[in-house]
């Protein structure tokens, strides 16, 4: 039980150290104001409590210091001076008591003080060195928000992907626990050798797999889990950040390679601008999707065949095609041939109640510009989400009240485009959901009752 209660009762040291720092600063503040005071109850009062305080903080980083992850050197001058700190105490609290006994006490007492709060600076300054790095209080004018333009890299495309972009994520987030003199479960995240060689439990990169590598598990998982990264009570990874870093891992985690030597789709180039500064401009789907003007005999065609089509925007050739209310107790899956017509102008289609089964995949595979799907209180399950599974510019779907289960799920959400599923009424649960979303933060699983509303 000693093995695990006491590195526990260590974790108490950075709220306990505090404690003597407080009692000897106000201790000195003290003597500043009132030196010729004749309150030798109050000297004695921190006296006491700074020699306890201290030597309690000494025995609490002793157990604290068990655990792996902290440069030698500088822990061990941390716990030296830490020990003559609580020596230094105890005897100020010697003096005080003897204060009124002889010369040589009343002659100790001022010179022991001021020696005790140097080493208490000396021993607070590596303690912070400890945590947040040598260089914490290192000013850095690159840093600093006002240069903060200086940071923004003008050619996305020139830049170098681990240097530029991944490298400062992970020091900005990552190295006050994973540096040189602080090794976390003997990691460190600041360089790219030492990055790739991993920790205590091996590599945490599989270069092209982003799947099976563990750094990219844990800055996906949830923010309650308990291997969370960065943990709860750090700044968290935006989600341009996972992207980028899982990004350079799927590119194979090169040191030396560049933005437009690797292969990135629109997301991630969005993702890569914003981690690099860049402000982006935001257009809708219909705004960058060029098409052909649509044939009219062939939007007749269409609508004969039991369907309302329209245009999402003034002046776009883009359609949105809905079922007619007289057809949607009788549209089934050979109704579908008629929007082959267009399937080069068809980005939002709702098919919600009609007839539509499962065997009709094979035709959603042709709407290479679909953006939104509704399927819902359909027959739509596995074999449809299978099939627009590789739809490029699909975005939205909803599969409310249809029998698709977690295999027909897990497919469809391999297609990197997806935003949003609608899911309810399905056989699928919140613990599904939930452990796919530690893999996919970003993605939206809707299970409530409003998904039923129409795309």
């Amino acid at each position: 039980m000693s093995e695990s209660i006491l590195p526990f009762l260590g974790r108490f040291h950075p709220l306990i150290v505090h404690l003597p720092i407080g009692f000897l600063s106000f201790w000195v503040v003290f003597e500043i104001f009132y030196r010729k005071s004749e309150k030798s109850g109050v000297r004695l009062l921190l006296a006491s409590f700074t020699f306890l305080s201290s030597s309690t903080s000494v025995i609490l980083g002793f157990f604290l210091s068990w655990q792996s992850g902290y440069d030698e050197h500088l822990l061990e001058d941390h716990r030296n001076s830490g020990i003559l700190l609580a020596i230094l105490s105890f005897l100020l609290l010697i003096t005080i008591v003897m204060y009124n006994n002889g010369l040589f006490f009343r002659r100790l007492y001022y010179p022991l003080l001021i020696v005790s709060f140097a080493v208490l600076c000396y021993t607070g300054h590596h303690g912070g060195s400890l945590t947040h790095g040598s260089d914490f209080l290192v000013y850095k004018p690159e840093l600093n928000p006002a240069n903060e333009q200086t940071l923004k890299i003008a050619d996305i495309k020139k830049a170098y992907v681990f240097e530029d972009l991944v490298l400062p994520i992970l020091k900005k987030k990552c190295t006050s626990c994973h540096n040189n003199e602080k090794k976390k479960g003997g990691l460190q995240l600041d360089t790219y050798g030492s990055i790739m060689k991993g920790g205590e439990n091996g590599q945490i990169i599989v270069p092209g797999n982003s799947a099976e590598s563990y750094m990219a598990e844990v800055i996906l998982m949830h923010k309650d889990e308990e291997m969370a990264m960065p943990p709860k009570g750090k700044q968290p990874l935006t989600q341009a950040e996972m992207q980028v870093i899982i990004w350079w891992i799927d590119q194979n985690a090169k040191e030396n390679t560049k933005v437009e030597q690797l292969v990135a789709d629109n997301k991630t180039l969005t993702a890569i601008n914003s981690v690099a500064g860049n402000e982006i401009k935001t257009t809708s789907f219909w705004e960058t999707t060029e098409a052909e003007p649509v044939n009219l005999l062939s939007v007749e065609f269409v609508k004969k065949s039991g369907f309302l089509v329209y245009p999402i925007a003034a002046n776009s050739n883009l359609l949105e095609i809905r079922i007619q209310a007289s057809a949607t107790d009788t549209l089934s899956d050979n109704a579908l041939i008629a929007l082959q017509s267009v399937n080069e102008q068809l980005v939002w289609l709702d098919l919600s109640k009609s007839k539509i089964t499962d065997d009709a995949g094979s035709i959603f595979a042709q709407f290479k510009h679909l953006n939104k799907l509704n399927v819902s209180n359909t027959e739509a399950g596995d074999k449809i989400a299978q099939s627009i599974a590789s739809l490029p510019a699909l975005q939205i779907v909803n599969f409310t009240g249809t029998p698709i289960s977690i295999k027909g799920l897990v497919k469809l959400i391999a297609n990197p485009s997806i935003q949003k599923i609608y899911v309810w009424k399905t056989t699928i649960t919140e613990a599904d959901i939930s452990a796919l979303q530690i893999r996919y933060p970003k993605l939206q699983i809707e299970l409530g009752s409003d998904s039923t509303r129409s795309l």
